[in-house]
């Protein structure tokens, strides 16, 4: 039985992603959505250089929407959760 490590994808976005996350918090010395907003459209701009500049800079930049939508739904989710639980 043989194992294939092909994708299409050059790499997991995991390998690229950890590190970076790990420095952000470090140089920032805070921990908020910030560091993985800004790390997740890092790593799909970084992801797709294979397509070009241009390219790579659009997928950065709808990458790094697409993470703050994400942080903010989840935001609001967790304040009318606790919101919820707060009333009598």
């Amino acid at each position: 039985m043989s194992i294939s490590l092909e994708s299409s994808e050059p790499c997991p976005n995991g390998i690229f992603s950890a590190p970076l996350i790990v420095s952000c918090v470090y140089l920032r010395q805070k921990e908020d959505p910030w560091d993985s907003i800004g790390v997740g459209a890092a790593t799909r701009g970084f992801l797709s250089l294979r397509a070009g500049m241009k390219s790579a800079s659009r997928s950065a930049i709808l990458g790094g929407v697409m993470l703050a939508l994400i942080e903010e739904l989840g935001s609001c989710s967790t304040e009318s959760q606790e919101a919820d639980l707060c009333k009598p």
